[in-house]
């Protein structure tokens, strides 16, 4: 059984270390020589598919208001307000529609996609882009599972496709706030050459919450008086190295990015 097999069963960890055994001596979907080589294509998860547009109509160009019928309240459909929501919230592509368009990316030539971020997210934010984290360790309930990451994976690169995670380690989402009396506000305070006093974790909604427990979305690591502005809850993901020739992620399966590939030569 290998290690995904093996991972994925269980619950979503509370941390790497020491709750995750990882992988020892085993092979990996290999690095190009250079990435120059290769054709990538990047996709924003929650824009891209759902993997259902064959149960839609499509848009008559001709008489648009006939392809979408009226709201369940009886209010007609408004495209005004349709493409003003499409800046602004979820649009429901997943990784499971991303999945169903692999033949038609193959078909274009890529070789190697590269993902938006799709870490859980603040769940009363609506950051579709990926760029608000709130967990490391599990992937948004809006763009799937686990389990559907590693499949992705799995099935990218049985068509000689890579798979480039979207890790952003110098920020997550807005998972705490300063102190209300901080100068400029306990948003955004003031620069300060020296650092301003930790004020409190913001709740599943938002609001503010003496602490963090399970059902918020995972356990506190560290001290948050010496955490940059925008640490995420559960620490950063761990990475891994041996001899400085092969650092990989913790747990997804997926490469990492041409950055790092290029320096080590090696890929997940």
């Amino acid at each position: 059984m290998n290690f995904a097999d093996k991972v994925l069963p269980r619950p979503r960890p509370s941390r790497i270390i020491p709750d995750v055994t990882l992988p020892r001596k085993r092979r990996y979907f290999t690095s190009p020589v250079d990435w120059r080589d290769e054709l990538l294509y990047f996709l924003l998860v929650d824009r891209f598919s759902d993997g259902k547009e064959a149960q839609r109509p499509l848009v008559d160009r001709h008489d648009p208001a006939s392809s979408r019928s009226t709201l369940p309240d009886g209010t007609p459909w408004r495209w005004d307000r349709w493409t003003e929501s499409g800046g602004r919230r979820y649009q429901g592509g997943t990784i499971p529609g991303a999945i169903s368009k692999l033949p038609y990316l193959q078909k274009l030539g890529v070789t190697a996609i590269w993902l938006s971020p799709v870490f859980r997210q603040r769940g009363h934010e609506n950051s579709y882009h990926g760029y608000g984290v709130q967990d490391f360790l599990d992937v948004d309930p809006r763009f799937g599972t686990r389990a559907d990451l590693v499949e992705l994976t799995k099935l990218a690169h049985a068509r000689g496709m890579r798979i480039i995670l979207d890790i952003i380690f110098n920020h997550s989402g807005t998972n705490w706030v300063y102190q209300d009396n901080a100068p400029g506000g306990k948003w955004t305070p003031d620069y300060t050459a020296g650092r301003h006093d930790f004020g409190s974790w913001l709740g599943a909604s938002g609001d503010t919450v003496p602490q963090i427990d399970a059902t918020d979305g995972g356990g506190v690591t560290g001290s948050p008086h010496q955490a940059p502005r925008h640490v995420s809850w559960t620490g950063w993901p761990v990475f891994h190295c041996r001899s400085g020739i092969n650092c990989r992620p913790g747990y997804t399966g997926a490469i990492r990015l041409p950055t790092i590939s290029r320096l080590t030569g090696r890929s997940m």
